[in-house]
């Protein structure tokens, strides 16, 4: 008699794709000799009354969608003793992406066939048992309000419902307690210790958008000094979404004086499209690496008398890193890194698809990572142009700056494994 697989969805989640993801999950598993059996719920109540009540007639249990759907299934797991397979689908994920559980059906049926053993923590709150979704306190509250009240189906707008919530409910007392760590699990760019500063008018939107990072208030050169001051904090970026001018400026100059490496990019280069000359003094007094990632328009702005002398792409780039003592990483289809002794690489994985708004500025966090672990500034640069470039292979057409993130866990798997197998 074929072993019974019992698979749970809510439709709704998964940006609506969980229902055809089950499908297929459920023929990859008949194909393999399973039996599999699918249910769906139109609401998380009435999956929740059913990891209640149901009774275990069946002998693994597959979960497909997001926090909230794996938590609840996984209630019924534990207490019907039964293995669990979640298949993380939709906005968040944070727990099953920790474990690396699989999302695709191929993948959960062999999952299914090989078994893997994970341990983990499981927490009680107002009487419920969870494995995510209730732990997150201040977070699961705003994702239930916006679930009430609309909620947006496609990705980005739910994404701004839940800057909206966050911004009415969350005030500045309360902002400095939110700091998740996943078991451990390091964010995708590999740096230890991730910290996003932040003007106080904006520290409710920015840290409600970052889960996996603390988030501190600094207002004004002297404050961020004093935050860097701290030796654990060794790099340092400033510039997407940081606004143009004279305010950035002094942040970039206060930053540019401490012992610590530091990446600038998008608003912290135009910001001295005016004055370069205060910016490249800056950075040759230091012994630290200075890494810029500037893309053509920035380039051109920074660097203006370049543009009619240099006859190609690397000897701009090049140029640039000798009259600006820093790193160059001109971004670009052939992205060029210079360093400013004349070593120059080009990079050629990068798909046209990685040309998308937001792109650059996961270079730069990656760069940024590479940095924090004690890479020399033009290797780290050159390693982060190729696993941006690789991740966007991963994440395919179509893909947009978020989806990145998500893909290196798997990047860096492959990379590893060809290590350990020296190839």
């Amino acid at each position: 008699m074929a072993t019974l697989v019992h698979i749970v969805v809510t439709p709704g989640s998964g940006g609506g794709r969980a229902t055809a993801v089950a499908r297929d999950v459920r023929a990859r598993l008949e194909q393999e000799g399973y039996a599999a059996r699918l249910q769906a719920f139109r609401t998380l109540g009435e999956l929740v009354q059913w990891t209640r009540t149901c009774r275990a007639t069946f002998s693994y249990l597959v979960a497909i969608g997001g926090d909230a759907t794996v938590s609840a299934v996984a209630e019924a797991a534990v207490r019907l003793s039964v293995p669990l397979v979640p298949v993380p689908l939709g906005f968040g994920n944070l727990f099953t992406s920790a474990f690396e559980h699989p999302g695709e059906p191929d993948a959960a049926a062999a999952l299914l066939g090989r078994g893997d053993l994970v341990w983990t923590d499981v927490g009680v709150a107002r009487g419920e048992m969870f494995l995510s979704h209730a732990s997150y306190g201040y977070l699961a509250r705003i994702q239930e309000d916006v679930e009430r009240l609309h909620r947006p189906r496609q990705r980005y707008l739910r994404l701004l419902s839940y800057y909206q919530m966050a911004a009415k409910q969350l005030s500045d007392g309360a902002l400095d307690s939110i700091h998740l760590e996943i078991d451990g699990h390091a964010i995708p760019g590999r740096a230890g210790l991730v910290t996003i500063v932040t003007p106080r008018e904006a520290l409710a939107v920015n840290a409600a958008a970052s889960l996996a990072v603390m988030v501190r208030p600094v207002d004004g050169p002297d404050e961020l000094a004093s935050f860097l001051d701290d030796p654990r904090r060794n790099v340092v970026l400033l510039g997407p979404g940081g606004g143009v001018g004279q305010p950035m400026r002094d942040l970039v100059l206060a930053a540019l004086k401490g012992e610590r490496a530091v990446v600038l990019d998008a608003d912290a280069l135009t910001s001295f499209a005016d004055e370069p000359q205060a910016l490249c003094a800056a950075i040759k007094t230091r012994d630290k690496v200075t890494l810029m990632t500037p893309h053509e328009g920035e380039f051109r702005r920074l660097f203006k008398a370049l543009g009619d002398e240099a006859p190609s792409k690397l000897e701009r780039a090049r140029r640039a890193a000798q009259t600006s003592g820093a790193v160059v990483l001109l971004k670009g289809p052939d992205t060029v890194v210079a360093a400013p002794d004349g070593r120059a690489a080009i990079a050629d994985n990068a798909p046209p698809w990685l040309a998308t708004a937001g792109s650059g500025d996961v270079l730069a966090g990656i760069a940024a990572g590479c940095l924090a672990q004690g890479m020399p500034g033009f290797e780290a640069a050159a390693a982060a142009v190729w696993l941006h470039g690789e991740a966007g292979t991963a994440a395919g057409a179509g893909l947009i700056a978020e989806d990145l993130p998500e893909v290196m866990p798997g990047i860096y798997r492959r990379l590893f494994g060809q290590f350990a197998a020296g190839r």
